[in-house]
């Protein structure tokens, strides 16, 4: 099925990142290889340990 992550897991991940969560609600994710696109997209530098430690403990992935 489709995810849809709640606005809270998607601040939670945007302040990891250090951007707005709005980045986020402009377009619309509809699974990881969307959000794995939008994040190479707005970093060609992107942290990925970063982002695996915001997401520790979620069910998000």
């Amino acid at each position: 099925g489709i995810r849809k992550p709640k606005v809270e897991q998607l601040k939670k991940i945007a302040d990891g990142l250090e951007i707005s969560v709005i980045e986020f609600l402009d377009i619309e994710i509809e699974n990881e290889a969307d959000l794995i696109a939008m994040l190479k997209k707005i970093s060609p530098f992107f942290k990925w340990d970063g982002l695996l430690h915001v997401l520790v403990g979620e069910k998000f992935l």
